[in-house]
């Protein structure tokens, strides 16, 4: 037919090697700093940073299943693939307009002509009408400027967006994960020197009870070393609620309701300990290793595309347009030879004045393109910070750790020597009452580091982009 002189070059033109308006995505530039201006020692190294799967180097087989059980039933992961598969299908719109739409049309109607009209058929007499029709229509967009590609480009870059985001959520959640379950084991720590404690001045208690009896002690010791008991009784209570509420924490991540997970916690165990060096890599790395970074690049890629699209509107649109079918008056002709009908031709639009609509409008994506190179700036930047940040508290929390567990050895010697002097006559008990609260104190504020320190593991790991190996 006469139409493929014209369609078959269009069509040439309209396909993938055809012009697109508008620049193309490049990933944003941003100058990263030289290193995190942390001198790396305590376990640091530099070197190319290994960060997937990093909570099983606690080697804490309970952390391993929280974590497993977490990725599995997160109602947050969930609605995450969710989105995933909105944006799937918004994308599936999106390439949809790259192919030819073809519609079907079925109708029957009956009309009749008023005889008091302007001009009326048959004057002083109705006419009474059926029109029946059955019509398979097509038409297509050539994409001559790249319009379609455009939005087709932002609509992937949308999934891949939302793919990332997942991986992020995925990346806190791990992490969320792992200090909620620090937070248990270090409030079980501080209970149990807590019971410790209270065990040591209880045998001060009656010590000082025989001696009161004896007539070698006064109401005023005895009075101390009972204030002194209970006092430290008194912490026990608030560690167990430290405990309850994380471990509620941790059921409601792995979506379960508060007070489920007791059966996979077991007894109370030992606050984790990272069993490896862990290579930090260099501040570059994090712009390809974190999700939330890759997310907002491809967010910047979606806004590009859009800039094309809207360019595009400046420019002729060419339609390919075609009917076929048939129409009678009747409906036993619908099939006669006769009633066949069809159309077809391009259609050419184009927009010579729209009051300034279609520059605003591309304005506005550059507007908001700019917004984006900006968000993901100012990620970067918050990403070196936390990473420095985790660094220089995980490298302080080791050197307060080793003097807190100097102070505790010494502390621990003191309240030996104290009771000794004090069973001997030599002090009074006072000296014993203050000693063991220091003693108390030390302890508590060691296993405080301790967990702070595995804490800072996990928030290093966090900053550095750590997670799960690949996205489902």
């Amino acid at each position: 037919m006469n139409v493929l002189r014209w369609i078959v070059p269009l069509a040439a033109l309209a396909g993938p090697g055809c012009l697109a308006v508008g620049p193309d995505a490049t990933a944003p530039d941003v100058a990263a700093p030289a290193d995190f201006a942390v001198e790396l020692a305590r376990g640091l190294e530099e070197g190319p940073a290994d960060v997937r799967r990093w909570w099983t180097r606690f080697e804490d087989p309970v952390l391993d299943a929280l974590v497993a059980d977490a990725v599995d039933g997160n109602l947050g992961l969930k609605e995450a693939w969710a989105r995933i598969d909105e944006a799937l299908a918004l994308s599936g719109v999106a390439a949809g307009e790259r192919l030819p739409r073809v519609d079907f049309e079925g109708t029957y109607e009956r009309s009749r002509q008023s005889v008091n009209a302007a001009t009326p058929i048959f004057p002083g007499f109705p006419v009474v009408q059926d029109d029946h029709r059955l019509i398979l229509g097509a038409s297509w967009e050539v994409d001559l400027w790249g319009r379609v590609r455009r939005l087709v480009e932002a609509a992937d870059a949308e999934v891949d967006a939302e793919v990332e985001a997942l991986a992020d959520l995925r990346r806190s959640l791990v992490a969320e994960v792992a200090q909620r379950y620090v937070e248990l084991r270090g409030a079980e720590r501080r209970e149990a020197i807590a019971r410790t404690n209270l065990e040591l001045q209880g045998r001060s208690l009656d010590l000082v009870r025989a001696r009161v009896d004896a007539g070698l002690g006064d109401e005023l010791e005895l009075a101390q070393a009972r204030t002194n008991v209970e006092r430290t009784r008194s912490a026990i209570p608030a560690f167990e609620a430290e405990a309850r509420r994380a471990a509620n924490a941790l059921a409601v991540l792995l979506g379960l309701g508060p007070g489920e997970l007791a059966a996979r916690l077991g007894e109370t165990g030992a606050i984790p300990v990272h069993a490896e060096r862990i290579a930090v890599g260099l501040p570059a790395d994090l712009l390809r290793r974190r999700p939330d970074l890759r997310r907002l690049e491809r967010e910047v890629f979606a806004q590009t595309a859009r800039i094309g699209a809207a360019e595009a509107e400046h420019y002729p649109r060419v339609e390919l347009l075609g009917s076929i079918g048939r129409r009678s008056g009747g409906a036993g002709e619908l099939f006669d030879s006769g009633s066949e009908v069809y159309a077809f031709g391009p259609r050419v639009s184009w927009p010579l004045f729209a009051g300034g609509a279609i520059e605003a409008r591309v304005d506005a994506e550059e507007a908001r393109l700019e917004q984006a190179l900006l968000r993901y700036e100012a990620a970067a930047l918050e990403a070196w910070r936390e990473a420095s940040d985790a660094l220089d508290a995980y490298l302080r929390e080791h050197d307060r750790r080793d003097a807190l567990t100097t102070a505790v050895e010494h502390a621990r010697a003191a309240v030996r020597k104290a009771e000794a002097l004090y069973r001997a006559g030599l002090v009074d008990f006072q000296s014993v009452l203050d000693d063991q609260r220091t003693q108390f104190a030390v302890e508590d504020e060691l296993a405080t580091s301790e967990a702070a320190i595995a804490g800072s593991v996990v928030a290093l790991y966090r900053a550095l982009g750590g997670g799960l190996e690949a996205m489902d």
